[in-house]
């Protein structure tokens, strides 16, 4: 999942900031551009990009791709509304799934989608998971985490949504295979000092939900399903990062270890697992330095952690040759987006965009490379993705 850090206490401040200017210069938010030259080729990126949903998305961002290679994005908007695109068609189309209501009197929504995610299943299903989280509130809170699919149905067209967790959930990380879904989710920590954020894990294998709590404190999950079906999860806690895994399809995760080199200032996981079901992370060191860091997890144990760039957040994903590509965004304001990878024993690297204000990235390999996306909120404004 393509995850950027949304705070929910900021979001009125956010959402109340002139957006007179863009709303000028720009089509309707989650609609893709006819310029430049419909949609293609920024003049900040390095390569051809196309911007698949136009406006400012700054409560995340999340990228799936199905087995033929097109690409799925969901996009939270300033406004609070959760928007899909999608090339399986051939060209960009883009939709508003699930609608934030707004209140007039007071110029903001009455909650906002964030921090959604998104998996396709093995038949071509989209699959999202999406936070509903309030506006005002102090300290802030969700409304739980909801579902909606286009599994069963023409695609592109979801079904109602459903509320699949309580209240105060948060941080979804979803995958769904051969039809059985798989959720990761912490609950939202709205205050610093919060001594309670549980990790927990559920499953509809079988058929009902089940759930099981799996630590005391966590945010951020990244989950992967191993070719066994059982879950394989990372995730930050107060010191670093931590590594679980289930030992049964439905759960019964082992207890979670420190991933070496993590403990510190770690920032949110990205986790990816090779044809081996080994794991591997990436993650940004929310250091003065800002590292970005990789590791893989072999059948001695764990790597240690290797520096691959500077930046504050990262995801991270494997080719078909288990190959690791890495995209991080590095400063804000003035802001890039860089993929780096191993090839033939070195890390090759890519510039992507420059210039620009960067809000989430993220990635998904295929083949031999990787589609990257990026959401900015510099001129022009949008999610954009490009096939590297």
């Amino acid at each position: 999942m393509g995850r950027s850090v949304v705070v929910i206490s900021f979001i009125c401040a956010l959402l109340l900031g002139s957006s007179a200017a863009a709303a000028a210069a720009e089509p309707a938010a989650g609609h893709v551009a006819a310029e430049p030259a419909a949609g293609h080729v920024a003049a900040v990126a390095t390569a051809a990009a196309d911007r698949v949903l136009s406006g400012e998305f700054p409560f995340g961002m999340a990228l799936a791709l199905d087995a033929g290679g097109h690409r799925h994005v969901v996009a939270s908007d300033r406004q609070g509304d959760l928007w899909y695109s999608s090339d399986r068609g051939g060209a960009w189309e883009a939709q508003e799934i699930l609608p934030a209501p707004w209140d007039t009197d007071a110029g903001l929504p009455l909650w906002a989608w964030t921090s959604p995610a998104i998996a396709i299943d093995t038949d071509g299903s989209v699959h999202v998971a999406v936070v509903r989280s309030s506006v005002g509130d102090t300290p802030g809170t969700t409304y739980g985490i909801y579902y909606t699919t286009d599994k069963g149905r023409t695609g592109g067209d979801f079904a109602p949504r459903t509320k699949v967790t309580a209240d105060g959930m948060s941080d979804p990380s979803l995958r769904v295979v051969d039809g059985v879904r798989y959720l990761a989710y912490s609950r939202y920590q709205s205050f610093p000092g919060q001594k309670v954020a549980p990790l927990f894990f559920k499953t509809d294998r079988g058929g009902a939900w089940q759930t099981e709590r799996i630590d005391d404190w966590a945010s951020a999950p990244s989950l992967r399903v191993a070719s066994n079906g059982r879950a394989h999860i990372a995730y930050e806690d107060e010191n670093g990062l931590r590594f679980t895994r289930a030992r049964s399809r439905v759960g019964d995760f082992s207890t979670p270890a420190r991933i070496p080199g993590s403990k510190g200032s770690a920032g949110e996981p990205s986790l990816a697992l090779d044809s081996a079901d080994r794991a591997h992370v990436a993650w940004a060191a929310w250091r003065e330095s800002q590292q970005i860091l990789y590791a893989k997890r072999t059948a001695a144990g764990w790597v240690a952690p290797r520096q691959v760039g500077t930046g504050w957040t990262a995801e991270l994903s494997l080719d078909s040759r288990d190959r690791p590509h890495v995209v991080f965004a590095r400063g804000f304001g003035n802001g890039k987006v860089v993929h780096r990878w191993l090839a033939g024993g070195d890390w090759r690297m890519q510039t992507m965009v420059s210039g620009v204000n960067i809000d989430s990235v993220d990635m998904r390999a295929f083949g031999k490379g990787a589609s990257i996306a990026w959401a900015q909120s510099s001129t022009p404004r949008g999610v954009w993705i490009e096939r590297d």
